[in-house]
């Protein structure tokens, strides 16, 4: 009798965690398909079952199970797809954009995406020195946002009407299979942990409640990862992605349109080659504005030096100078030495 009981025990708790394994093989399946799971609370229910019987039960409830989850799967593929207002879609927008007054171009897509209901994720500004405030730098900056998806179109509209636009990027993303397949395994293990919960209400060893009390952790982990999941996904529908790169320019990119005939291609040219003269002139005054200071720097300190030798060079010249006439003036003086000529 002693052994039947740990045969008893030990089909108890196999029957409890094929219900954890029928519900990962089953992920796909309904709520209704999970229910057929009741029978393994029923034998952990029932001591005094024979062995053979137990066998019996726990093999048919796991393989009802499994039935019921790929009868279920196979109707959910030969289904009609979801109407497109049941569609999990998300959708994700990308501009490059031009303006000449970056700062309230920039200001000024910040208040439409919050206007619009939206928020900003991340932003980030560069292209200006902080130790060279009056130095002109090209800056650039990008803008990550979450935008209410019946708002995107409305929002990036009126991007147009702020700055130029480069280019734009549109693209979607449909997670309906994803969403409602999770959705499914979802329920099935809110089932599963209300069967063990069963279970566990009517363990008496202590081996018993400490198994059935792990296979619970187990489904309550993966019902909170799906919890969790399901939410973003939603997150991700209700709210698209929009990102924002702006570039700071002197002037508008335009349109260029390629010249039919031999004359719209010759006034293209001649416009072309007018362009790099006009470029190379500017080029060569501001090269010359940006060194004249250094060259008249230079120019002062060389000729502060050249001043300097030419002085040094004169006064020896007219020492020596002195010191001829003095000796042709007194014949008997005696003759100056080398060293004194040097001098």
């Amino acid at each position: 009798m002693h052994h039947k009981s740990n045969i008893q025990t030990i089909l108890a708790i196999a029957a409890a965690f094929s219900i954890v394994l029928t519900g990962c093989g089953a992920a796909k399946s309904s709520t209704s398909a999970a229910r057929s799971i009741a029978a393994p609370a029923e034998i952990a229910a029932s001591p005094q079952m024979e062995y053979g019987a137990l066998a019996d039960a726990a093999m048919s409830a796991e393989s009802a199970a499994q039935d019921n989850g790929a009868m279920k799967l196979q109707s959910t593929a030969e289904s009609a797809p979801a109407a497109p207002s049941e569609r999990k879609i998300v959708k994700r927008s990308e501009l490059s954009l031009e303006t000449k007054e970056f700062d309230t171009a920039l200001s000024k897509l910040v208040q439409l995406v919050e206007s619009a209901g939206g928020y900003v994720e991340g932003q980030s500004t560069n292209g200006r020195s902080l130790n060279n405030r009056d130095t002109y730098y090209s800056r650039s900056a990008e803008i990550r946002a979450r935008i209410p998806a019946d708002k995107l179109d409305e929002v990036t509209s009126s991007v147009g009407e702020l700055c130029n636009i480069v280019s734009r990027n549109d693209s979607t993303d449909d997670i309906t299979d994803t969403y409602y397949d999770s959705q499914a395994h979802l329920d099935v293990l809110k089932v599963q942990e209300e069967r063990l919960l069963d279970i566990l209400g009517k363990a008496e060893k202590l081996e018993d409640v400490v198994t059935l009390e792990k296979a619970l952790s187990d489904v309550r982990y993966q019902i909170e990862s799906l919890t969790a999941s399901l939410k973003r996904m939603d997150s991700q529908v209700t709210y698209s992605y929009l990102n924002l790169y702006l570039q700071e320019v002197g002037e508008y990119n335009q349109p260029v349109n390629t010249p039919k005939s031999f004359a719209d291609r010759l006034s293209a040219t001649f416009s072309r080659s007018i362009s790099h003269v006009t470029n190379s002139v500017q080029g060569v005054v501001l090269f010359v504005v940006e060194v004249i200071p250094a060259l008249l720097f230079w120019g002062i300190v060389i000729a502060v030096i050249l001043l300097i030798l030419y002085k040094g060079m004169a006064g020896i010249s007219a020492r020596r100078n002195r010191k001829l006439g003095n000796a042709m003036d007194n014949p008997a003086a005696e003759p100056l030495s080398k060293d004194e000529e040097t001098k």
